[in-house]
């Protein structure tokens, strides 16, 4: 079953490559944006984020926008992709926040 969702996963970001932008967020500069919530303000309906290993000390919030947020493994799964693409929000409130209805 792991094995199936995988595969319509990776169905459905060929498709929505094909179609949209891709931003991505690299804390050394070498990105579109060095920040998430940067690149979520940028977005576009049916852009997809792709957000470097490192990790970053933001809260975000997805501000009513239809988009697809993911760490590199979604390229490449590797499971140290996994461990070291962290959202920290210091314990203030929600790391990632949807509430506008995405």
């Amino acid at each position: 079953m792991k094995s199936i969702i995988m595969i319509f996963i990776s169905l459905l970001m060929c498709y929505n490559y094909s179609f949209a932008d891709t931003l991505t967020v690299k804390q050394d500069g070498s990105g579109t944006h060095t920040y998430i919530m940067q690149a979520i303000v940028n977005v576009l309906d049916g852009d997809v984020i792709i957000v470097y290993p490192g990790i970053y000390n933001e809260n975000i919030n997805f501000i009513g926008r239809n988009f697809t947020l993911a760490s590199t493994y979604l390229i490449n799964p590797i499971d140290s992709i996994r461990y070291n693409t962290i959202i920290d929000g210091g314990g203030l409130s929600s790391c990632i926040r949807m509430v506008n209805g995405e």
